[in-house]
């Protein structure tokens, strides 16, 4: 699933008296501890009217088909990056990167070794005498 962008993110209003990403402090005694607004997400910004979909965070979710060209011989457990494809960022932010992980499915035939292929064909003792010729299938 990859995610789009909403357009509930362009409506928001500046929280009255804060110029820079809000934090909230609470005291208790000599121990002060500061954290994020939890109500702007440090952003010093609300959304006013926020829409179903997005609840205010300006992304959604919604299925796309990515092709991506994936080199011959590559290796199990290899990671292709697809740039901008990843999810879309909070509040109209930019996309990120997509990373697919690659597993190779053995073959009932075939035993791989890094670059190369191998494989096991039994032969009459005949041909062997005689230099018989092998035909090969691609």
């Amino acid at each position: 699933m990859q995610r789009q962008r909403c357009r509930a993110w362009l409506t928001q209003h500046q929280l009255p008296g804060v110029r820079r990403p809000r934090q909230v402090v609470s005291s208790r005694g000599f121990f002060h501890v500061s954290q994020t607004c939890p109500r702007c997400r440090g952003a010093g910004q609300i959304i006013e009217k926020p829409c179903r979909q997005c609840g205010g965070e300006g992304r959604g979710e919604k299925s796309s088909r990515i092709k991506l060209k994936i080199p011959v011989g590559i290796a199990d457990g290899s990671r292709l990056r697809s740039s901008r494809n990843g999810e879309a960022g909070i509040r109209g932010g930019p996309y990120g990167d997509l990373y697919v992980v690659i597993h190779v499915k053995e073959h009932e035939i075939f035993q791989r070794d890094e670059d190369n292929l191998y494989c096991e064909v039994p032969i009459r003792s005949q041909s062997r005498r005689s230099a018989a010729k092998w035909p090969c299938r691609r």
